[in-house]
């Protein structure tokens, strides 16, 4: 009988310390929100996922339905006047914008409004947080204010001005095609943009490569018989070639031939176009990137190169000048 009743009684115990058990979790999940009008006012994200939450909640409200509570939901915030805020929402096909208005009893209303400027529905802030104190979980509440971003115009504006000011700073930088349309020995950039270009591009020869770590200024030879330019340093034995076919002028692409002369046969030869240029020098920084380029160009004018025929007509043309002269005299 003894240890029947000593059965028994721990029998009964366990029952009761299972039933608290599960009296205690049940309460830790079913913990309900104790919102009041002015915690909510006082906080913007949770202002916002209170609305977010009500609309979601809404059964005879089909239009209110298209926030998505699991992705990120974004605002922009502007202040109409002193009671009067708008929360713009990305991202939703039903939901515009929503007005928070401050009323003289400090309650407060939220309107939704849809995409054509239509008033969906209002309702004041004080019922909202009774439906939700009664419906939904502090925690749940709380997931979703980790959800919500707001931005403000101001900091909007602040925004796109700096992305603008930083837009105009790249494009100062960038080296353009109209820079290189000015002519090589006319434009210091379109000299040092080729240059680059010439050194560091992946079909650059060793040659050409080996300018770039060069302390020297690069002497620059024009040369108006093939339309373009040699560079070499001083005392080298070799020369990078910078050519325009007569073709490429005529067709007004413009188009450069480099390669490099050396003692023997030449080294193969490669095409570029202005705009790859640009676009290899500008990914690298543009102006900055070709600021270090020291070089000079060599004394010459083509106006004094002539041809073995002129030499001769010029010296005939002499001699004639010298016998009028004499005949003259």
């Amino acid at each position: 009988m003894g240890s029947w009743f000593l059965w028994s009684h721990h029998s009964g115990t366990v029952q009761s310390n299972e039933f608290k058990k599960k009296r205690v979790t049940t309460e830790k999940t079913v913990k309900k929100n104790h919102l009041t009008v002015k915690k909510v006012k006082s906080d913007k994200q949770l202002l916002l996922a209170v609305i977010v939450k009500y609309a979601v909640v809404q059964e005879d409200q089909p239009q209110l339905h298209y926030f998505s509570p699991k992705d990120q939901i974004q605002f922009l915030e502007t202040k109409k006047d002193d009671h009067t805020t708008r929360y713009d929402v990305e991202n939703n096909e039903q939901v515009a914008y929503m007005t928070v208005m401050t009323t003289k009893d400090h309650k407060g209303r939220v309107v939704f409004w849809n995409n054509d400027n239509k008033q969906i529905t209002i309702i004041t802030l004080s019922s909202m947080i009774k439906l939700l104190n009664q419906k939904v979980s502090e925690r749940e509440l709380d997931k979703l204010v980790q959800k919500i971003s707001v931005q403000s115009d101001e900091q909007a504006s602040s925004s796109s001005s700096s992305s603008q000011q930083s837009q105009t700073s790249n494009a100062e930088q960038d080296v353009t095609i109209k820079d290189l349309q000015a002519g090589y020995l006319q434009s210091d950039i379109a000299m040092k943009a080729i240059i680059y270009y010439a050194e560091h591009n992946r079909q650059a020869d060793s040659l050409w490569q080996g300018f770039i770590n060069e302390h020297s200024a690069l002497i620059v030879h024009p040369n108006a018989v093939a339309n373009g330019f040699s560079v070499t340093l001083p005392e080298s034995g070799g020369a990078g070639t910078v050519t325009e076919s007569t073709e490429a002028m005529q067709n007004g692409t413009h188009d450069l031939t480099i390669s490099v002369s050396v003692p023997g046969p030449s080294m193969p030869k490669y095409t570029a176009t202005q705009q790859e240029i640009v676009d290899f020098v500008n990914a690298a920084g543009g102006k900055e990137a070709i600021a270090g380029i020291q070089y000079q160009i060599d004394n010459f004018d083509p106006s004094d190169v002539v041809s073995d025929d002129d030499s001769v007509d010029d010296e005939d043309y002499a001699d004639d000048d010298e016998s009028d002269e004499d005949e003259d005299y």
